[in-house]
């Protein structure tokens, strides 16, 4: 089975990979940032904490590497 790309193909053609962006706080108000890696070393201390709540935000954008710069060393 083959899956359909929902970008237009303008902007598939483009990007490479998914990243995410990712705020995490027991309210909005003082949501800070963190890696999708940590989401869940997060909750697990909101479980701990016994938050009755938490704000989660995660928000993914299509990105492309840049090429690294040269590395000439004049030689």
């Amino acid at each position: 089975m083959k899956f359909k790309s929902t970008w237009p193909e303008s902007v598939a053609s483009r990007m490479y990979y998914w990243a995410f962006d990712c705020l995490f706080n027991a309210s909005a108000e003082a949501a800070e940032k963190i890696f999708s890696s940590e989401i869940n070393q997060h909750i697990d201390a909101a479980v701990v904490q016994e938050l009755p709540e938490f704000y989660v935000e995660i928000l993914a954008r299509a990105c492309k590497h840049l090429p690294r710069p040269s590395e000439d060393t004049g030689e």
